[in-house]
């Protein structure tokens, strides 16, 4: 019994939706190197003997995502004295390295700090019950299934609460 193993090739465009051979052998197994990343292949065993051959289902295997190359864009404003509108953007494709998985923003103050997350498809929170009065560090990474960004850090300042004369 041989097993074979074919994959989909990554670029040269002309090889796409091509099945090439990529083992012939009596291992169990096979590992395919020197992919890129963040890249869908698919792969197909078939079996042969003296009978003749099958063939299994076809998998999907992903390559992980690269290491990002920047931070997401990330703006944060008051909008009373106790609670912060904090807007960001997703990195493109090519920043990131990836898909967005999830968004951490960490909101740090003198008095207290908190850890929020967010699936891909949020870009916007409000941050309320906050002290009047308060300097807030504000922090985003993006997780891209592999590995975060870099933080993008900005300062807010709420106001004062006290009534004006």
């Amino acid at each position: 019994m041989v097993p074979t193993l074919a994959a989909t090739s990554p670029p040269p465009s002309e090889d796409l939706h091509r099945w090439l051979h990529v083992y012939s052998g009596t291992k169990l197994f096979y590992e395919d190197k020197g992919l890129s990343r963040f890249t869908y292949y698919q792969y197909q065993l078939t079996v042969y003997n003296d009978v003749g051959y099958t063939s299994g289902d076809i998998v999907t295997a992903v390559t992980m995502a690269g290491v990002p190359l920047k931070p997401p864009t990330l703006s944060a404003h008051a909008i009373n004295h106790t609670a912060v509108q904090v807007n960001w953007n997703k990195p493109s494709l090519q920043d990131l390295q990836g898909e967005v998985e999830s968004f951490f923003l960490t909101v740090k103050s003198s008095k207290s700090g908190l850890l929020l997350a967010y699936g891909p498809e949020v870009m916007s929170t409000v941050i309320s019950d906050l002290w009047p009065s308060a300097t807030y560090l504000i922090s985003l990474q993006v997780f891209n299934g592999a590995h975060n960004t870099t933080k993008a850090m900005v300062n807010v300042t709420t106001p004062d609460g006290g009534r004006k004369k």
